[in-house]
C-alpha cells in the first residue's frame, strides 16, 4: 500500500534501516511505519518518461543516489527531504546516453555506461575504459571493478577477465 508503482527496478537499505525502491516514475521509501514517494522530475510530462528506468545506489557516506538510464543522476537531501539533480549527462555528453550504474566515493562519481566507464570529479569528466558496454560497478575492498560484455576492468582501465559479466558481488 502506498507504492507509486508495483514494477520495481531496484531496492536498497540505508544504515538507518529505511528501505528504498525505484520504479519508472518515482522513488519510494519505507521507514518502518509509513511509505513516502518522491518524484525526480516534477516538471517532466508523463508522456516523456516512456522507456525510462530508475535505479538506486548507496554512497560511501550512507547517502542515496537515484539515476535513470538516460543519464540523470540525483542525490537525496535529508535536510530538504527530496532528490536533487547532481548531473545531467545527456546535456554534457549528447543525447545517446545509456547509464547503467553509478558509484560515488567522496567527490568522485564513477559511471558505468553503454560506451565505457567514466569518472566525474567535481566538473571534470574523464574516460577510464572506452568502448565496451559496462553493466555494473562492484566495490571490492578499497577498489572498484567494472563488469562489461567484454570482461572485467579495474579502475586503471586494465581488463582483468575476458568474460561477459553482467554483475558481481
Amino acid at each position: 500500500e502506498g507504492m507509486g508503482s508495483q514494477r520495481i527496478f531496484s531496492v536498497c537499505e540505508t544504515q538507518s534501516g529505511a528501505i528504498w525502491w525505484s520504479s519508472m516514475t518515482d522513488i519510494g521509501r519505507y521507514n518502518g511505519s509509513k511509505v513516502r514517494n518522491y518524484q525526480l522530475d516534477e516538471n517532466t510530462p508523463y508522456s516523456l518518461l516512456g522507456g525510462r528506468v530508475i535505479h538506486l545506489s548507496t554512497t560511501d557516506d550512507n547517502g542515496i543516489l537515484a539515476f535513470d538510464n538516460r543519464g540523470k543522476v540525483y542525490r537525496y537531501s535529508a535536510i530538504r527531504d527530496r532528490f536533487e539533480l547532481m548531473v545531467n549527462l545527456s546535456e554534457r555528453m549528447g543525447n545517446n546516453i545509456g547509464l547503467n550504474d553509478v558509484h560515488l566515493v567522496g567527490n568522485r562519481l564513477w559511471l558505468a555506461m553503454n560506451n565505457g566507464v567514466y569518472l566525474m570529479q567535481d566538473t571534470t569528466m574523464s574516460c577510464i575504459v572506452k568502448g565496451p558496454y559496462v553493466n555494473s560497478i562492484v566495490p571490492m575492498g578499497n577498489q572498484l571493478i567494472f563488469c562489461s560484455r567484454e570482461g572485467v576492468y579495474d579502475e586503471k582501465g586494465h581488463r582483468r577477465l575476458p568474460y561477459n559479466i553482467e554483475s558481481g558481488y
